[in-house]
């Protein structure tokens, strides 16, 4: 091989190399997924009711207030987030009920508990109990 050969793929190879970390990091930057699940009032209650959930995006990012509802069993998400801070806010009709910061570096599910004057979180999740085998 010729020397002016040896320097071009050299020039590839690094290339390469050099811009792989920066296409897997701006398809991860906005991919992702903030799950919560809100528990409201006594635990013998049939459905919950329908909240409102905002989630606002740092003002400097420019980007939309996101938007949704929960599920009849208080079960919400938004997808295709990117890695940050996020003020969230829920709402019971007019009414904010719960205000929270959202720290988003990797996927989590939050369980919201309102009762009353009285509420808070869990981060991640609680894993179901595991059912025994009989």
């Amino acid at each position: 091989m010729k020397p002016r050969d040896l320097i071009l793929i050299s020039i590839l190879i690094l290339y390469s190399l050099s811009a792989s970390p920066l296409c897997r990091a701006g398809g991860a930057q906005n991919g992702f997924t903030f799950t919560g699940h809100i528990k409201f009032g006594v635990p013998s209650q049939a459905s919950i009711p329908h909240f409102s959930i905002k989630l606002y995006p740092p003002k400097i990012s420019r980007k939309p207030i996101l938007m949704t509802t929960t599920d009849n069993s208080g079960n919400f998400q938004f997808k295709g987030l990117s890695e940050r801070s996020y003020l969230l806010e829920i709402y019971l009709g007019d009414n904010m009920v719960y205000q929270d910061i959202i720290q988003l570096n990797d996927n989590i599910c939050c369980e919201i508990y309102l009762n009353g004057n009285s509420s808070n979180k869990t981060c991640p999740c609680p894993k179901p109990a595991a059912r025994r085998r009989r």
